[in-house]
């Protein structure tokens, strides 16, 4: 038990020893911080499961269509697998695009999905306000209807009950709102989506044979595994309904077989590595910073010896050294802690802000107080077994052999360099594995910073523009637009050249 007499001679003895306690005090906030933010980070992205009911039923289905759109599948193929996989309790598809949002209010650019109708109950998730979207509505010709974001609905109406049954115009067209979605969901891409509307595939879409002369729709699908079917049974029965697909259509491009993977595979494929990589990186630094703080508080004890003898000398138990050196202890804890709580909530934004947007639920990365509980405990426990093994490591010895060993050899007996040579042993084959990881991650980010792209970047500007369909149908009409943008964005002050582009790297299919 801690006495309020052992921690004013705690705190009355740190202040006598500033460079010490500050040392340890910097090693405590800078690795319960550091392990704190990166643990917390790896484990919503990477752990945590999808913000589903039952996520490990969800999977995503691909044909590898192309290498920049390996994550598509056809639509004829997908209106099949829907009425045939009897592995799949719900199929669904969906397509992003933007769209230009005008009417009341400030006009914007906004970031939509086209979905089937079943799409929401396959995530199981009902809109908080109105209805789910019709079979009726997923029709070609069917009612214009849309189901908003919450973050949408807040921002352009100001509140829910104002949302349903308001109409908003999208792409020169009007749209009734009849939902709206909770503000916990997240869309399973790593996309901000705002609005929904329905897919609506025409019949031209049913089947190959048909799609061929009207041109082959692209679209993303998600399934939901019924309860108790594994991922190979459903992979094996899609499988053989691909294979009946592909045999009714012989001239038709071949080597698109349909692929399962896991929903939170997918969705993760991208940085699980180097998360993983990060991970490995902070595990071992947490290690690190364990034994660093373990060798600097034994190290400290050490050249307390000669005080020890005294305090022997003067009648004072092993007992009563190991509360005293535990209550100092404690008091750098604890200090360290308060430092790294500070680290931890100055740092949370701006590790966020390194990764890309485009990782999955990185913007509703917060902090774990489980994560940031754990940390500080670690860190408690090696305080704690440190303190242990350091009091016991003293010889039993009378105070006149003690005040001999601690004036002639600070490092004492052969316990006690053995514990030493076993920290500084490890202390360095983890800070040589760091450093190596250090250096290829750092010629990693030096190789990707300034490789070749075939032209400079410098003082070069992308504007993503699409053109409404209903004022712009005819090629002349668009052709107009664009000869008449390249004269006006050339005439600004400080351009030098513009041109357009179908397609740049990072953009959409039209560019300036």
């Amino acid at each position: 038990m801690l006495r309020l007499s052992n921690l004013t001679a705690g705190i009355r003895l740190l202040r006598r020893s500033t460079a010490f306690a500050a040392t340890v005090i910097l090693v405590l906030g800078l690795g319960i911080g550091g392990n704190t933010l990166v643990f917390t980070v790896t484990d919503a992205v990477l752990l945590r499961p999808l913000p589903y009911p039952n996520p490990n039923q969800l999977v995503w289905i691909s044909q590898g269509i192309s290498p920049a759109k390996s994550e598509y599948a056809l639509a004829p193929d997908f209106t099949v697998w829907r009425s045939q996989v009897q592995s799949f309790s719900h199929v669904t598809a969906f397509s992003e695009s933007f769209h230009n949002l005008s009417g009341s209010g400030y006009a914007e650019r906004i970031l939509s999905a086209a979905v089937s109708a079943e799409f929401l109950s396959l995530l199981q998730t009902p809109p908080i306000a109105g209805r789910d979207f019709l079979a009726s509505d997923d029709q070609p010709g069917g009612e214009r209807v849309a189901i908003l974001s919450h973050g949408f609905c807040k921002r352009r109406f100001g509140d829910v009950s104002h949302c349903v049954g308001a109409t908003i115009t999208l792409n020169d067209q009007s749209v009734e709102v009849v939902g709206v979605l909770p503000d916990s969901f997240r869309f399973p891409e790593p996309a901000e989506i705002e609005v929904l509307t329905p897919l609506a595939l025409g019949p031209e879409q049913s089947s190959r044979e048909l799609s061929m002369s009207v041109g082959v729709q692209q679209v993303k699908v998600i399934a939901r595994l019924r309860p108790g079917t594994s991922l190979a049974q459903a992979q094996a029965e899609l499988s053989v309904v691909q294979q009946r697909i592909d045999q009714r259509n012989p001239l038709f491009q071949r080597n698109q077989d349909a692929k399962i993977s896991r929903l939170h595979e997918h969705l993760t494929a991208d940085i699980s590595q180097a998360a993983l990589v990060i991970l490995a990186a902070v595990s071992l630094l947490w290690v690190l910073g364990c034994l660093n703080v373990g060798s600097l508080l034994f190290a400290r004890l050490i050249s307390r010896r000669s005080e020890m003898a005294v305090r022997i000398s003067l009648g004072a138990s092993r007992r009563r050294l190991f509360r005293q050196v535990l209550t100092e202890n404690a008091v750098l804890t604890f200090c360290g802690s308060v430092l790294s709580l500070l680290i931890t909530y100055w740092g949370h934004r701006f590790i966020i802000s390194i990764f890309p947007q485009q990782v999955f639920r990185i913007s509703d990365v917060e902090l774990s107080p489980g994560i940031v509980a754990f940390v500080i405990t670690s860190f408690a426990l090696t305080v704690l077994i440190v303190s242990l093994v350091a009091t016991r490591a003293l010889p039993a010895q009378n105070a006149g052999d003690l005040l001999k060993s601690g004036s002639g050899n600070v490092i004492g007996s052969f316990k006690i360099r053995r514990v030493l040579n076993v920290l500084v042993v490890c202390e360095l084959a983890l800070a040589v594995i760091l450093l190596v990881e250090a250096g290829l991650m750092i010629r990693s980010f030096w190789a990707l910073r300034y490789r070749d792209l075939g032209f400079r970047p410098d003082q070069l500007l992308t504007l993503r523009v699409d053109l409404t369909p209903s004022r712009y149908s005819s090629s002349s009409q668009q052709r107009a637009f664009f000869e008449t943008l390249l004269q006006r964005v050339g005439a600004l002050p400080g351009v030098d050249a513009v041109a357009l582009c179908s397609s740049a790297a990072g953009a959409g299919r039209r560019n300036v």
